[in-house]
């Protein structure tokens, strides 16, 4: 994901997920393109990273991220607790061991293969029930209208214009998943999978919505939040923020621009200047803090 070989990093992801074929050419060994590939993808980022990489304008304009589920949950950290009960792990272990035993089954199954390439894989064609059909279609209706100007899902248009098909493929793994040698997907597994989409169109619509939130502005909140809970005097000078304040913020390169948006928000208010009784000289600005109330 260096800047230079981003470009080519998603359009190949998109080429996977789009079931396309992949090209490789590298000096020294031969042109290599493969077909009858499948690309499952699990990114884990850190909050920093994934607020770059959802700013990143070469990733905006390839739509990479329209075919991704987006999940941002919130951390538990200092609310987590111990089970109530050994009963509780026991079950929690049982559906792991249930989950990890099927997997295994089904990674362990011959792969339908191409009957010319035993390199490209061929799997059955799985098919939609009519329940199904008429699901899947009512829900894309839905989908579609949502999209309108001022409707809900009007600034997540790339993803939702996709939702039908993650609908379809979440359908799909579920019955795959059910049973190997199904031909068919049944209308509850589509319901299933539908309420499945329904959930990442809202934290899509929560994450991207509005665009993520501009660095500066999220070191704002940061400082912010320190003063009204950990500083507990009224008013706040930059010498102390540099003494006493994160220890990110700790220089004033980086207070002087944070102290200037709280106070062009309202939640910092420049003191009138005061003067130094000995040495005549004004004093160093001080701001008063503004509470929640």
């Amino acid at each position: 994901m260096k800047s230079e070989n981003q470009l080519h990093s998603i359009t190949s992801l998109s080429k996977l997920w789009d079931g396309k074929e992949i090209s490789r050419i590298r000096s020294g060994s031969d042109h290599l393109t493969l077909y009858g590939k499948r690309t499952s993808t699990h990114l884990m980022i850190q909050p920093a990273i994934a607020h770059v990489s959802l700013e990143n304008q070469t990733f905006k304009s390839q739509g990479i991220w329209s075919r991704f589920l987006f999940a941002w949950p919130e951390s538990k950290i200092g609310w987590r607790t111990a089970p109530l009960s050994d009963a509780a792990d026991i079950e929690d272990v049982l559906a792991y061991r249930s989950f990890h035993e099927r997997v295994t089954a089904l990674l362990s199954s011959p792969s339908l293969t191409h009957p010319e390439d035993r390199l490209q894989l061929m799997p059955p064609l799985l098919t939609l029930s009519a329940e199904a059909k008429i699901m899947l279609r009512q829900f894309y209706e839905r989908v579609e209208i949502a999209q309108r100007d001022g409707e809900a899902f009007c600034q997540i248009r790339g993803f939702a214009s996709k939702a039908v098909e993650h609908a379809a493929r979440i359908a799909g793994v579920m019955t795959v998943f059910d049973n190997e040698a199904s031909e068919q997907i049944k209308a509850d597994v589509m319901r299933n999978a539908i309420e499945l989409l329904d959930w990442y169109l809202l934290e899509t619509v929560r994450l991207l919505d509005a665009g993520p939130v501009p660095s500066d502005q999220r070191d704002a909140k940061a400082l912010l939040d320190w003063l009204q809970s950990k500083w507990h005097e009224e008013t706040i000078s930059i010498r102390q923020i540099l003494r006493y304040g994160p220890n990110r913020f700790r220089s004033s390169a980086c207070a002087n621009p944070l102290v200037s948006i709280l106070e062009r928000h309202g939640w910092l208010e420049r003191e009138a200047a005061a003067t130094a009784a000995l040495s005549g000289r004004r004093a160093a600005p001080t701001w008063r803090i503004v509470s929640e109330d």
